[in-house]
């Protein structure tokens, strides 16, 4: 056999990467489940991993046990590396976790500490205004318009326990002081996220008014301590001791090098450099797309629009329960929101009237579905009707659920 046939059939040889990938995570399973939170299954969590890879195959030339490392961080962290609550970033051959603004606010929310967080950007066509004094407050109306226009601003609030509100609010000028004081020259989150951290530098900024966890100052200490000045070399260093105060673990977010960019890059061009929001998917309880959306509010009242049809408002609750903890973190006010669907579609009401009264409203009730020719008749005519569903005693609604699911196993029968 010649030299030339001897080396191509090493090369067919050579493992594939995502091969050798998919069994790193399966070594390291052991440690991820000895760090994950009870709430994020194992295989969950490398699905999520092998996504992420998927989506930057840069990371597949990463150092493997770098690689693995930012994993475990981010198991540690109890937060997913999906690109929206955090993500593996490249240094050089070095890979890197990196917990991002939603994660933060997540944990943040979670912890106990505070009663609702959150961060928002501000465009040039939104309509804004921050109100100073004895009455502060902040009102914010995004533009639906497809062009917002630049972003201006980006601002945080945050309500504790005892009800008091913290606000902090930040000028693009502002957020440019803190990128323009940066050290690294190469690019990183600055350039591919600007958005989001420019959203995590406001987040810093009202961190100093409020109280922390422990778990969530271990969180920003693992992230902060990673990282120091090394301007010989573009992969992350070892810092020395961290800052003890939340404060200044949050401080380490804007002044580590994962964080800079060049200084000397135009406000217009990151401005194309910003990336979309992630989509967010409403579910119905056989696990089918309903709609995907990057709103909020829009997701929050198609939910409560499906709640309102569904005949198992507790299984739907389950399978969206995730994309729901994520709609209310971003809404002022989802807290309040979450307690009022739960209490409205989950808690029935009191058993009131005659019994013969509700089977004659059951059977008008059903009378008027047997009217409906198709799927989307039907779930259109249970919007109409989902009051009086609702005002149903619990045994009528049983009947009207076997009812619905019946009925509409017939008309999909029939397509």
């Amino acid at each position: 056999m010649s030299k030339n046939a001897v080396t191509e059939q090493a090369q067919d040889e050579k493992p594939n990467p995502m091969v050798l990938v998919r069994r790193d995570l399966d070594r390291m399973g052991n440690e991820f489940a000895a760090a994950l939170p009870q709430h994020i299954p194992l295989d969950r969590f490398k699905r999520v991993a092998l996504t992420a890879i998927n989506k930057n195959p840069d990371l597949l030339k990463a150092e493997p046990r770098a690689l693995m490392g930012a994993f475990v961080m981010a198991a540690q962290d109890g937060l997913l590396p999906d690109g929206r609550e955090g993500a593996i970033v490249m240094f050089g051959n070095q890979a890197q976790w990196m917990p991002m603004v939603y994660g933060i606010v997540k944990k943040m929310r979670n912890s106990g500490e505070l009663a609702s967080i959150s961060a928002h950007a501000v465009y040039a066509k939104d309509r804004f205004k921050y109100v100073l004094g004895d009455e502060e407050r902040i009102e914010h109306e995004p533009t639906m318009m497809e062009d917002r226009g630049p972003m201006v601003a980006v601002y945080a609030t945050a309500k504790l326990k005892d009800g008091t509100i913290q606000r902090e609010v930040m000028m693009r000028a502002d957020v440019e002081k803190v990128r323009q004081a940066s050290r690294a020259k190469n690019g990183g989150p600055w350039k591919d996220w600007y958005e989001e951290m420019a959203r995590k530098t406001v987040v810093r900024r009202l961190s100093k008014y409020l109280p922390m966890s422990t778990e969530v100052e271990q969180m920003l200490r693992r992230d902060d301590a990673l990282y120091a000045v090394n301007s010989g070399s573009s992969a992350p260093q070892i810092a020395g001791p961290a800052p003890r105060t939340a404060a200044g673990q949050l401080d380490g977010f804007a002044a580590s090098p994962m964080l800079e960019h060049d200084a000397g890059a135009r406000a217009d061009q990151q401005d194309e450099q910003d990336q979309p929001e992630p989509t967010h998917p409403l579910v119905d309880t056989e696990g089918e797309v309903i709609c995907e959306t990057t709103s909020s509010q829009a997701w929050m009242a198609k939910f409560e629009e499906a709640l309102k049809i569904t005949s198992d408002p507790a299984a739907l609750w389950k399978v969206n329960e995730t994309a729901l903890e994520w709609a209310a973190d971003m809404l002022d006010g989802g807290d309040e929101t979450m307690l009022r669907l739960r209490q409205t579609y989950l808690e029935k009401p009191a058993e009131t009237g005659p019994a013969d009264d509700w089977k004659d409203e059951l059977e008008r009730l059903q009378e008027g579905a047997r009217a409906c020719k198709t799927i989307p008749d039907l779930n259109a005519y249970k919007i109409e009707v989902g009051k009086r569903l609702q005002a149903l005693p619990e045994a009528m609604f049983e009947r009207w659920q076997s009812f619905s699911k019946t009925l509409a196993a017939e008309l999909k029968g029939a397509k």
